[in-house]
């Protein structure tokens, strides 16, 4: 085995661990807040949050009510502790 490809199969092991722990840990939180929150770019968090959603790992809950912001309003996610 190549050592990039070593090096890539382990970061991606640790990002998703990293977005499992922020998931479990707290309240319902936006794919965009968990980027900010561990630092992982939010196109890594977004495949993260797939692969977590077709395995059953995490749920998600809907759009947060957000006042008077413009734009689209964040999808919440939970972990799934079924």
């Amino acid at each position: 085995m190549k050592l990039e490809s070593f090096i890539a199969s382990d970061l991606k092991a640790l990002n998703r661990k990293t977005v499992y722990g922020v998931l479990k840990s707290g309240e319902p939180i936006s794919r965009a807040k968990i980027a900010r929150e561990t630092g992982i770019s939010a196109p890594t968090v977004l495949k993260i949050i797939d692969y977590f959603l077709s395995k059953g790992v995490v749920e998600e809950l809907g759009s947060r009510s957000g006042g008077n912001r413009v734009g689209r309003k964040p999808k919440l996610l939970r972990f799934n502790p079924n």
